[in-house]
């Protein structure tokens, strides 16, 4: 009865007088059943690592324990307190043969020894073939003599007795029970991330697994390991991440696909929550751009997807490309081909998009393709972005020294700039070179470009054509004086233009495209490298009806109401001529033969008088005729409109994004 209850004094070993307590036992005698390891650390040397592992380690357990309770059972009613204070090894005293303790003490210990040596090897040398440290480890696959890897052995066994430098055996003791433990919870962390993941190739053999059982698991272990020795334990937990943080940014094969679990959990919440992102429950005030960005030539279109990053405000950001063919005559897929190609200038360019590739035998097909199909439930694009059509040459931005998006690495991975015999798919006409008489132009034609635009609006998606983003030059727009601090440089404005040119109407600043114009002009700058930037909205009103002063009062008043910071310009726009309202128009939005050139010219030149500052300009995009016969006229005017200006945006939006109503 007086060893029913714990009474702990001093340790049997201390020269001090220290008192000892339960947890500093219990890192001491754990450290004697850490062989629960042994077979998985040597399951390579297994027929059935599967079956003999779970059979090996619940039988083992069972036995140890068994045999532990047996042992301090009959300790407890054969012994007094004196002796097991202060003789560790007691059983001699009363032992049929003394030596038989001794010698099971020596076995027990070589024993223990051996097993975590030897484990400790294979694990050893199992990273090491995975050049996770790269040349380091390297010796270690050279010392082995069959399957044995006795430069591991040799290897762990320097660390081991490295740690007898501790000298205490119960701080040794404890050390490897924390160890042991962190190793006992990293597993038990594995397997419940496995599990509440549902990943379909996790199929543990063992059927009384659950994850329940692995929370207890890690919660014990873990809590366990502080309770034993605080120092040791947290010295333990930064040697883990640090070696995890070293191996995520300085190992040679930290690109290497490992089949992180991290994915697997991140799928699982995603799927979740997608499917709780209900399409029918959105609304204006949540609005956000989810953007398709149509790309032919990556390599003349870096400055345009770095900027398209900007104006994404949070939401999709989709690069779509196509490419001319057909399945049905190639061996394998194209677009899988090249696919981690472009995964890698995403990486490149440091831009938060999803990729999408199409196989069809034309541009428009394989655009409504993307447009329908990108995305997934609610998160899918609502705007649709196009490089212009025009004869502009461009420069390989991945290749000239000079370019801010200069890379070797991705040398040879997209075809060269203007070459249209490689590759002749064809999309973000920003990269159009222009080719002498003698040569074909295999550029779409103005009906098919303007036939995209068609069928995006047809689709009730916003769409907007980009032109001359190459001479978006970062030292014009941006200038660090300091490392965390941004301001505009000799570039410095972003401008607003609400006025559709094409139509003699006064600007309605309330209208849906005008709207989204100024909603996409916000949140560039919003963005932190594009804060400095000066945001200007212009109207344009006659000045023979003598209301400049109303409308910039308007101007402020919705402005104000919307709390966006913008400068206002109300100038006296160019005087359109009469346009014919005959009421047969072939589907056209205005009379485009009535809009001459002498017209476009001085609109292109009052707008070039306000944007020798100008970052990006943001201009209104008229609706296209619908009949083909127009759609050269349609392109020629946009062009006029657009020739020589800074890097603009024309955006036609269909849907609202914002009110001015409370």
């Amino acid at each position: 009865m007086s060893n029913l209850y714990s009474n702990y004094q001093m340790d049997c070993q201390s020269t001090d007088g220290t008192s000892t307590s339960f947890f500093e036992v219990f890192g001491v005698l754990f450290s004697g059943v850490t062989g629960i390891m042994a077979g998985a650390n040597l399951s390579g040397e297994l027929i059935s690592p599967g079956k003999s592992i779970p059979l090996g380690t619940i039988s083992s357990c069972i036995f140890t324990f068994t045999t532990f309770i047996i042992l301090s059972l009959l300790t407890a009613m054969t012994c007094n307190l004196p002796l097991l204070h202060h003789d560790c090894m007691y059983m001699i005293q009363f032992t049929f043969w003394k030596g038989f303790v001794l010698v099971g003490v020596i076995l027990a210990t070589w024993s223990a020894s051996l097993s975590n040596l030897i484990g400790g090897s294979r694990v050893l040398q199992a990273v090491a073939k995975d050049t996770m440290f790269g040349p380091f480890l390297k010796f270690i696959t050279r010392g082995t003599v069959g399957t044995n890897p006795i430069s591991a052995v040799v290897s762990t066994f320097v660390f081991v007795q490295v740690c007898f430098f501790l000298g205490g055996l119960n701080q040794i003791a404890q050390l490897c029970s924390v160890l042991f433990l962190l190793s006992y919870a990293s597993v038990n962390l594995a397997c419940l991330g496995l599990d509440l993941a549902s990943a379909p190739n996790f199929r543990p053999s063992f059927k009384y697994f659950c994850w329940p059982t692995s929370l207890v698991g890690l919660i014990g272990t873990s809590v366990m390991m502080f309770l034993i020795s605080p120092l040791f334990s947290a010295l333990s937990i930064l040697l883990c991440l640090s070696l995890v943080i070293v191996l995520n940014f300085f190992s040679p094969v930290r690109h290497e696909n490992w089949g992180s679990i991290s994915q697997a959990l991140i799928f699982h919440q995603v799927r979740k929550y997608l499917l709780l992102l209900d399409p029918r429950k959105t609304h204006i005030k949540f609005w956000r751009p989810q953007m398709l960005l149509m790309v032919r030539t990556p390599r003349s279109s870096c400055a345009l997807i770095d900027f398209v990053n900007s104006m994404k405000k949070g939401g999709l950001y989709v690069i779509g490309h196509v490419k001319l063919g057909e399945l049905a005559k190639e061996e394998v897929d194209p677009c899988g081909e090249d696919y981690s190609r472009w995964l890698s200038l995403v990486d490149h360019l440091k831009v938060k998009a999803f990729v999408e590739l199409t196989l069809t035998d034309s541009v428009r097909l394989g655009t409504e393709q993307l447009v329908r199909v990108a995305g997934i439930g609610a998160m899918k694009p609502n705007t649709i972005i196009l490089g212009f059509r025009d004869n502009t040459g461009h420069s390989d931005d991945l290749s000239e020294s000079a370019s801010a998006y200069f890379s070797t690495d991705l040398d040879g991975s997209f075809m060269a700039v203007g070459d249209r015999t490689v590759d002749k798919d064809i999309h973000e006409n920003e990269a159009v070179e222009h080719f002498g008489s003698e040569k074909k132009d295999e550029r779409i034609s103005e009906e098919e470009y303007v036939g995209i635009i068609l069928d995006t609006l047809k689709l009730e998606k916003n769409i907007v054509l980009c032109r001359n983003f190459q001479e978006l030059d970062r030292k014009e727009t941006h200038q660090s004086e300091l490392r965390f601090r941004v301001r505009a440089g000799k570039k410095k404005y972003l401008d607003v233009w609400p006025c559709n040119f094409f139509s003699d109407k006064e600007t309605d600043v309330e209208d849906t495209t005008s709207l989204f114009l100024i909603q996409l002009a916000t949140i560039v700058h919003a963005v932190p490298k594009w804060k400095k930037h000066t945001l200007r909205v212009f109207m344009c009103v006659r000045e023979e009806e003598n209301n400049l002063k109303q409308k910039e009062a308007e101007l402020k008043k919705m402005l104000d109401l919307l709390r966006i910071p913008a400068e206002r310009v109300v100038l006296d726009r160019p005087e359109l001529a009469s346009i014919s309202r005959d009421g047969n128009n072939d589907g056209l939005t205005e009379d485009l033969t009535n809009v001459t050139a002498d017209y476009l010219l001085h609109v292109n030149n009052f707008i070039r008088k306000q944007c020798d500052e100008t970052a990006v300009s943001f201009i209104y995009l008229p609706r296209p005729p619908t009949a083909p016969a127009h759609h050269k006229r349609y392109l020629a005017c946009l062009d006029s409109l657009t020739e020589n200006l800074p890097p603009t945006l024309l955006v036609h939006g269909v849907s609202p994004v914002m009110t001015t109503t409370l």
